[in-house]
């Protein structure tokens, strides 16, 4: 679908109206009672509104619990839960919508008389953020959490996560991946526990998404310790049996946060890779691109340095965005944004951030084919929650065409043209381009991409002397996400 925005100038000579745009693109923070608070999920409401979920609690997070943030599409506050009563320190990890509201799931960090030291939890609330129903679902003999959610085929959950199945008195690994199966209602209706997949050290389940044809995609981690780790891949049905899987193992640690499917069948996996071993320590992040036959074909470790990519979302035209952070140690960690195409070139890289250390831990599609992304800044001794919303180039500049005249000085009839235009994406791959009309009665002059490139300036001799209605119009693509 391409957008034109037009700009036009009746000029006589060095006349210059600048177009402003609107203020639909932001970069906010987020407080409440000068309580610490930060967002890991969001999903959207009804209303089209943006809905974050996360944790708020005191500077050093003695006492925590969930709290809700609903903000609309210029990121005024819609509604917000400070802190969710029912569920004192609990972390909350995910949120997904449901017929009639949301699902939430986490951990509770309660020592239980059969044992665990903390377990997973799943509240189902209503579209005023209510409580309707809140259940411990983990196991209370052996410590779990839960970091993920989706939904089942018959309106269910399943959520998935980690688990020390061993004497819970002994803090650390092994842990195990865990997955727990509830009904429409919440309710359990068993739970599984992966001993044979990781064997050692620290396993665990970072997300779930349903499969085409049926059955879950597992994407985390396994045999993770200070100095190894394999991303991870399983493919599971509906009854939580693995039906196969794949590990990412270059030798040091590697681990798994998301995935999408590719449209030639294949899988492309984001997480991290660091080694422990480099003196200072190294990481970055980890992008893997397999194929149908899970044999890979190109990965990427030169993005995100100094952390991961935290979410990656497809586009219709296969490329391919995420998010996530930087952390460079003569800096503060910022939040970094890139595009990538198929093959794995990049094609852009945006950073945004302050003099603290920022966080984006959460992604969600714009109706305007930009992106909404959430996480926190750290603000000396506590932190808020942020929220970036970019267009569809990762940039906070609402796109804009414009341009100035000026007499070149050669002759009385020639008058110059430059393009002041910007980000309106001649450059991109999307299909951007300039058509420059001078009034003038001569063809139009077209730059941009799948025409040659745009001069910075531009010259034209009117036939004489006069007023003309000088026109340029810049088209690009918008980008329609899956």
């Amino acid at each position: 679908m391409k957008i034109v925005l037009i700009y036009a100038l009746l000029f006589s000579i060095n006349l210059f109206t600048p177009l402003l745009g609107q203020n639909k693109y932001f970069y906010k923070k987020y407080k409440t009672n000068n309580q610490a608070l930060w967002t890991n999920t969001m999903t959207q409401d009804n209303s089209n509104n943006y809905v974050f979920a996360g944790v708020v609690g005191d500077n050093f997070f003695n006492e925590y619990a969930p709290f809700i943030l609903t903000i609309d599409k210029e990121g005024s506050v819609v509604d917000s839960i400070d802190k969710m009563q029912q569920a004192y320190n609990a972390n909350v990890f995910s949120i997904i919508k449901t017929t009639n509201g949301f699902g939430l799931c986490g951990f509770i960090d309660t020592i239980y008389q059969n044992g665990a030291n903390g377990t997973a939890y799943f509240y189902l609330l209503d579209t005023n953020y209510q409580v309707l129903s809140s259940k411990i679902v983990g196991s209370t003999q052996y410590t779990n959490h839960a970091q993920t959610v989706c939904r089942t085929p018959d309106g269910g959950f399943l959520l998935g996560g980690e688990i020390q199945p061993y004497d819970s008195t002994v803090v650390g690994p092994p842990t195990h991946p865990y997955l727990i199966r509830l009904d429409p209602q919440g309710n359990v209706l068993w739970d599984t526990i992966y001993y044979n997949c990781c064997t050692t050290y620290y396993s665990w389940i970072h997300k779930l998404m349903p499969a085409p044809g049926g059955g879950y995609y597992g994407i985390g981690t396994r045999h993770a310790n200070f100095y190894f780790g394999d991303a991870m891949l399983l493919k599971i049905d509906e009854n939580g049996n693995i039906e196969w899987s794949t590990f990412i193992d270059y030798g040091h640690i590697e681990y798994a946060g998301d995935m999408i499917l590719m449209p030639d069948g294949g899988y492309l996996l984001t997480g991290g890779t660091a080694n422990h071993d480099d003196f200072p320590f190294t990481q970055s992040g980890l992008i893997v691109k397999l194929n149908a036959d899970l044999e890979e074909e190109w990965r990427r470790v030169d993005l995100f340095e100094g952390y991961h990519p935290s979410n990656i979302t497809l586009t219709t035209d296969g490329n391919i965005f995420l998010s996530g952070g930087q952390d460079l140690l003569s800096s503060s960690l910022d939040v970094e944004l890139c595009k990538i195409s198929p093959s794995g070139q990049l094609l852009w890289q945006r950073f945004y951030g302050s003099s603290q250390d920022d966080y984006a831990w959460a992604m969600l599609p714009a109706s305007d084919g930009g992106f909404v992304i959430g996480g926190r800044t750290r603000e000396n001794d506590t932190a808020r929650v942020t929220v970036l919303k970019v267009n569809c180039m990762g940039l906070l500049t609402e796109p804009q065409a414009a341009f100035s005249t000026y007499q070149t000085g050669d002759s009385p009839l020639e008058v110059g043209f430059q393009n002041l235009s910007q980000y309106v994406y001649p450059d991109s791959i999307d299909g951007g381009y300039y058509v420059w009309d001078f009034g003038d009665g001569s063809p139009p002059f077209v730059c941009g991409q799948g025409y040659g490139a745009c001069p910075a300036q531009s010259r034209t001799t009117m036939l004489r002397k006069g007023q003309y209605a000088a026109t340029l119009t810049a088209l690009f693509a918008r980008i329609r996400l899956r």
